[in-house]
């Protein structure tokens, strides 16, 4: 699907659930006439940075096996601004073999039309039927990494898996950068054998907890170095979708809209 960009983990906590909301964020607070749609296609809701998250896949699951979708419902239940729309994705852990790509391919190509964007977060497993989805039919595929070994060696170990299934990310994301760190961009690179142009930096922040504490994502805070990181991401998606490009933001310049 052309228009449908997927973050996927590479490990637990790095941060793609807020990576993906803020992304999905910062286009619709710069670009008020691009309609985005943020939706969570893996084992959890991926609300945890809002206040509110209006309608979920959880609930939807009847009508997308039936294939009886309301667009205008739905529309209305996920809308959270005038231009940004977020479908939260399953509560219940217990339920989450019950979701198949399938699913994900009737519920996109039922609302794709209406939005310019469709962010999705993929979550990091990906014997999830919502993922797989996702990342089978998503134009591009960026992969969240961080700089712990855990999460450099748990793709080593997985990604055979992906290569397999025909699965391509098309960006590295090293989310909660250091410049100090020890994995650095170029041991990153050498190490996953990538060049440094399929490596984006986003910067580590501080108020992450605060941040899930006050239900909000990490732009709020007006981190420069962070909201640089997430531009670059932004504007690899507005350039797939012959966009134009978020200009470098100036501190304190964005602001919660929502």
């Amino acid at each position: 699907m052309k228009r449908l960009f997927t973050f996927h983990g590479a490990d637990h906590k790095v941060g793609t659930t807020m990576l993906a909301q803020s992304v999905a964020e910062l286009i619709t607070s710069s670009y008020r006439e691009v309609r985005v749609l943020l939706v969570s296609l893996h084992g959890g809701p991926g609300s945890e940075y809002v206040d509110r998250a209006g309608e979920s896949v959880e609930n939807l699951r009847a009508y997308l096996e039936n294939r009886v979708l309301s667009k205008k419902e739905l529309l209305k239940a996920c809308r959270r601004s005038e231009n940004f729309y977020m479908l939260a994705g399953v509560e219940n852990l217990l339920e989450t073999r019950e979701y198949f790509p399938a699913m994900v391919e009737y519920l996109l190509e039922t609302v794709e039309e209406e939005f310019q964007i469709v962010v999705a977060d993929s979550g990091n497993e990906i014997d999830n039927g919502l993922a797989a989805g996702a990342l089978q039919l998503s134009r591009d595929n960026f992969l969240v990494l961080s700089q712990r070994e855990t999460a450099l060696s748990r793709w080593e170990r997985l990604r055979p898996i992906y290569k397999q299934l025909g699965l391509e990310f098309s960006a590295f994301i090293m989310n909660h950068f250091q410049e100090q760190d020890p994995y650095s961009q170029d041991y990153v690179c050498r190490r996953l054998d990538i060049g440094p142009e399929q490596l984006i930096k986003v910067a580590a922040a501080d108020h992450g907890r605060l941040a899930e504490m006050e239900r909000k994502s990490l732009l709020s805070y007006r981190n420069e170095k962070y909201t640089e990181g997430v531009t670059e991401v932004a504007n690899r998606i507005l350039a797939g979708c012959a966009l134009p490009e978020i200009e470098k933001q100036r501190k304190g310049r964005w602001r919660n809209f929502i």
